[in-house]
């Protein structure tokens, strides 16, 4: 359960972060477009990501790096290189995660939380 508390964080921490750096768009059916044009033809993202989560628990912030793969069959990976190592993996309806070393691995449609976080995810990633 820890693990999954864990995994969620990071996820929505991610969009978070993210979400603070945005403005406001005017013109919002160009861009609905111009996304949906866009979808169509991306078969996958690669990116370097920074996260920054501000934590009650904490007094200071936690800034974790990695990697982000995206695959437009329903793959995810997020590979964190800093603080510590740590991986994530989307695949179809199957999370994985390694954590110091431990594996575990959990179906996404018999937890409806989770099922719903990859939907999230994807909707991001194709614009939807």
């Amino acid at each position: 359960m820890r693990t999954i508390l864990i995994t969620l964080s990071m996820i929505l921490g991610i969009s978070y972060t993210h979400a603070q750096t945005m403005k406001k768009l005017i013109h919002t059916q160009d861009f609905e477009n111009r996304l949906a044009k866009e979808a169509q033809t991306m078969q996958s993202i690669e990116s370097d990501f920074t996260q920054v989560k501000y934590l009650d628990i904490l007094d200071e912030k936690v800034t974790s790096k990695g990697k982000f793969y995206y695959q437009k069959s329903g793959k995810i990976r997020m590979e964190y290189a800093q603080p510590i190592n740590y991986l994530i993996v989307i695949n179809d309806s199957r999370l994985k995660i390694v954590s110091d070393g431990k594996k575990s691995v959990m179906s996404l449609t018999a937890n409806k939380m989770m099922n719903q976080m990859q939907d999230m995810l994807t909707a991001c990633m194709i614009g939807d």
